[in-house]
């Protein structure tokens, strides 16, 4: 049996999760050196991405094999786009 624990990381957060990724766009090019080795050191790699986090409801959501629809990329909170 597969023994998963989800935490919420943001309560772990010294900023917002926006504050955070434009620090990290400003100061980790050169600390990630195997990052930039790697994916380059283009703005997409350092940016924010969009994750589905309410549609991924336990470990049988990764064996799937097609993308999530669209709708599954909205924020349930508030059903606005991430």
């Amino acid at each position: 049996m597969l023994n998963l624990r989800f935490v919420d990381s943001f309560q772990f957060l010294s900023t917002s999760p926006e504050n955070l990724v434009s620090l990290l766009q400003k100061s980790a090019r050169e600390k990630l050196v195997h990052t930039t080795k790697f994916l380059d050191d283009h703005d997409l790699v350092f940016a924010k991405g969009v994750y589905p986090y309410s549609y991924m409801s336990g470990p049988d959501k990764f064996q799937e094999t097609c993308l999530a629809s669209i709708q599954s990329f909205y924020d349930t909170l508030n059903d606005e786009p991430l």
